[in-house]
């Protein structure tokens, strides 16, 4: 079940064309939706870090803990070094969504660990998705051979308020109420 099927085809084809997208829009407009249904769409296991209302440092050391487990790595390994183990395990069938990412204009350590990781991700054919209110700086655009994409989450559309209620039990005159007063378009 694919609750925003007309988004996903939108954007699916610029999300094939990189190893790492992200999801931009305002609070609420359906981004982690979006991630979690082009995991779906792609056929992806995802491995999810996530940084809601978390500073930039807060973050980096979450990422870093984050990309510690998941590649099995001891904690003397380089950051490199870790970063390819992650590449390496995510590659194929495996993502890593990055949800509610802070600003990484404002963090010069957090962008650093996600240059090293998107590096070793592009090297493998890994793929990342994130997610945040803000588009990735042309600062981390510019590292990349194949840059990143910024997607503009659009606002939830009446029938994908209508789908997602009815997903989750709605009846239908609660759907007919409350679909139009969540959806921003």
């Amino acid at each position: 079940f694919v609750v925003r099927e007309p988004t996903i085809q939108a954007v699916l084809p610029s999300v094939q064309k990189t190893f790492w997208t992200n999801v931009f829009g305002p609070i609420f407009c359906g981004k982690t939706l979006l991630a979690k249904s082009l995991c779906a769409e792609l056929h992806l296991r995802p491995f999810w870090i996530r940084f809601h209302g978390k500073s930039g440092d807060v973050a980096n050391l979450l990422l870093q803990r984050g990309l510690l487990e998941i590649s099995d790595a001891t904690n003397t390994s380089s950051l490199n070094d870790i970063c390819e183990c992650v590449a390496i395990r995510l590659k194929d069938t495996n993502c890593l969504v990055l949800d509610d990412s802070p600003e990484l204009a404002q963090n010069l350590d957090l962008t650093a660990t996600l240059a090293a990781l998107g590096h070793a991700c592009e090297r493998h054919g890994a793929r990342l998705i994130s997610t945040s209110t803000f588009q990735l700086p042309q600062a981390v655009l510019t590292h990349f051979a194949n840059p990143p994409q910024n997607i503009a989450s659009p606002p939830f559309e009446i029938s994908e308020c209508a789908a997602l209620l009815r997903a989750f039990g709605a009846a239908e005159d609660v759907v007919a109420r409350c679909a139009p007063l969540v959806s921003v378009t």
